[in-house]
C-alpha cells in the first residue's frame, strides 16, 4: 500500500512540459475521502500570475472517473502546469452525485458528453483513464479534434490499434504518451542508468515481482484486458 500510494504521479504536464513533471510527495492515500480533502486544500491553488492565468498552462480534459481515473483528477489539479476543464463520466455514472463525492471545482466541467469537450477550443489536451477497450476510439477522436492526448497504458488491446493511434499522432503532428509511470520512478532510474553505465556487470537475469494494491474491484476484472496487458505491461516496458 505505501508503494501504491507513492506512485509517480505522471499528469498532462509530463506529456507536454519538458523536463517532466513529476511528484513523489503529499501523494494522496486512494480513497475518495482522502482525494475529496486534497482537493479542498488545492482549490486555491495558484495558477496565475496577478489574476491571470499563466499563457503556457495546459487546460485539459479528464476522460474517466474509475478507479485510476480518481488519482489523475487530483494529479491535474495538484500539477501547476495544467488547469483541469473537464471530466467526462460514463453514461452509468452520475455528473452531480460525482461532484460532490470528489468536491470537484464548480468551473470543472462534469459532464458524460466527450465531444463537448473535444469541441471545446480552450482545451488543448485530453488525459484518459478509461478501460483499456475504449482507448483506440477516445485516442482517435481527441487526436481528429486537435488535442494532445496522455493515454493509460495500454493504448489498445492490440498492437494494429496501437499502430493505428501512433500512426494518426503522428499524422497530426499532436503528441500521444502513454502513462507508463514507472519510467519516471527516480529508484527505477536510477537502477536503469546504473545498467547503462555498467556499474552492475553484464545483466543475465531479471526477476520483476510486481503487486497491484489495493485489490482491484471485481467489476473492473472482465474488462481490464487480463493480468498482462493490465499490469506486467510495465514489468515488460521496463526490460525494454
Amino acid at each position: 500500500k505505501q508503494w501504491y500510494q507513492r506512485r509517480v504521479a505522471i499528469t498532462a504536464g509530463a506529456c507536454f512540459k519538458s523536463p517532466p513533471y513529476t511528484n513523489t510527495e503529499n501523494f494522496a492515500p486512494h480513497g475518495s475521502d482522502s482525494i475529496s480533502r486534497d482537493l479542498d486544500a488545492l482549490t486555491g491553488l495558484s495558477h496565475a500570475t496577478n489574476g491571470v492565468e499563466r499563457p503556457d498552462v495546459v487546460r485539459v480534459a479528464l476522460v474517466g472517473l474509475g478507479r485510476i481515473g480518481v488519482m489523475y483528477l487530483l494529479n491535474i489539479t495538484q500539477n501547476p502546469d495544467t488547469r483541469l476543464g473537464y471530466v467526462v463520466l460514463s453514461p452509468r455514472q452520475d455528473p452531480a452525485l460525482l461532484r460532490e463525492k470528489y468536491n470537484i471545482p464548480r468551473d470543472v466541467h462534469v459532464t458524460c458528453d466527450l465531444d463537448t469537450a473535444l469541441t471545446d477550443r480552450a482545451i488543448t489536451a485530453v488525459v484518459i483513464a478509461t478501460s483499456t477497450a475504449t482507448h483506440v476510439d477516445i485516442i482517435l477522436r481527441s487526436l481528429e479534434a486537435g488535442k494532445a492526448v496522455f493515454c493509460e497504458k495500454p493504448i489498445s488491446e492490440s498492437e494494429a490499434g496501437v499502430r493505428k493511434c501512433y500512426e494518426a499522432a503522428r499524422t497530426a503532428a499532436l503528441p500521444l504518451f502513454c502513462g507508463f509511470n514507472r519510467r519516471f520512478d527516480p529508484t527505477y532510474r536510477a537502477i536503469a542508468e546504473r545498467v547503462k553505465r555498467g556499474e552492475v556487470g553484464h545483466v543475465q537475469t531479471i526477476k520483476s515481482v510486481s503487486r497491484d494494491s489495493p485489490i482491484v474491484p471485481r467489476e473492473f476484472i472482465p474488462r481490464s484486458g487480463g493480468i498482462f496487458h493490465d499490469f506486467a505491461v510495465h514489468d515488460v516496458d521496463l526490460l525494454l
